[in-house]
């Protein structure tokens, strides 16, 4: 399997441990895993900015988010420093929209205890782009 496609296979847990496992490699190619990586967190805080906006456009007040991201999760706890200037973009546009709720509660799941969420999640990605027709 090739690694590109071996990275896109891992969530942000085990792209890290994957990360770890990189001293062999030449520079190029970990310098692309970890590319890979922070491409697949800045999707997670995306994802996260875009679900607290409806939030607050459906005039929530408390918040309760649980996601499989223990690197987004623990972020934005304020357990774990955000390293990364462009994730530092997207986890300050979090953050503000965290702070605009009563209260926000923040749950890591792991994925394999996250299946349904995860088959939801994988079903409309594979739906975007599909036109459906008008009944």
């Amino acid at each position: 399997m090739e690694q590109q496609q071996v990275a896109d296979s891992l969530s942000p847990e085990k792209l890290q441990l994957f990360l770890a496992g990189l001293s062999g490699l030449a520079p190029a190619e970990v310098r692309k895993a970890k590319i890979l990586y922070l491409r697949n967190a800045a999707s997670e805080y995306k994802a996260l900015v875009a679900t607290l906006e409806r939030a607050r456009a459906l005039g929530a007040r408390r918040v309760a988010v649980r996601a499989d991201s223990k690197l987004v999760i623990e972020q934005m706890r304020g357990t774990w420093k955000v390293k990364n200037a462009d994730l530092q973009q997207l986890w300050a546009k979090a953050r503000q929209l965290a702070r605009s709720f009563d209260r926000v509660t923040w749950q890591h799941v792991p994925r394999e205890r996250n299946k349904a969420a995860d088959a939801l999640a994988n079903r409309a990605m594979d739906d975007q782009g599909t036109v459906r027709k008008g009944g």
